[in-house]
């Protein structure tokens, strides 16, 4: 890959993390000043499906409604649709930091439910390091003084 297509994806994963980050910041700000996490959710939603459908019409793409499409939009309903709206819930009672850290715990849930579901290994190694990862969200989510409460924390999590 040439170097400057090189940094410029850099600076767009950069950029795509930034956005996400400052996202969980700006939502606690708007949920915190009495927006309902539903109309939030709303708003988000259209937002990002706007963006969505504008960036398909620039590229020409035309979709058409078939069963697999239809398939994929109830996918999109249970997640990200139901995952944002209990993180939004649960956004009302923690901390911002503290939603970010359980929403980095995600890829590890997934792993668990790959090798329960899916019956697929997981090196010995990895195991080791989620474990470490685990340890430290358990430490910090029950550290003394941890704005938040259970439910938010449930919530956010989605056990």
């Amino acid at each position: 890959m040439p170097e400057a297509s090189a940094s410029r994806h850099a600076v767009l994963v950069i950029l795509a993390t930034a956005c996400w980050g400052g996202g969980t910041v700006l939502s606690k700000l708007v949920l915190d000043r009495g927006v309902s996490p539903m109309a939030l959710l709303a708003v988000e939603l259209a937002a990002s499906s706007s963006l969505l459908g504008l960036g398909a019409l620039t590229v020409g793409a035309r979709p058409r409604w078939s069963p697999t499409l239809g398939k994929l939009a109830l996918l999109g309903v249970l997640n990200p649709g139901t995952a944002y709206a209990l993180a939004l819930f649960g956004l009302t009672s923690i901390t911002a930091s503290l939603s970010v850290l359980l929403w980095a715990t995600e890829p590890i849930l997934i792993m668990g439910l790959a090798a329960l579901l899916l019956r697929e290994r997981i090196a010995a190694a990895s195991l080791m390091s989620v474990a470490v990862a685990v340890m430290g969200v358990l430490l910090v989510v029950f550290t003394p003084g941890v704005t938040g409460d259970a439910l938010g924390i449930t919530l956010t999590v989605r056990l």
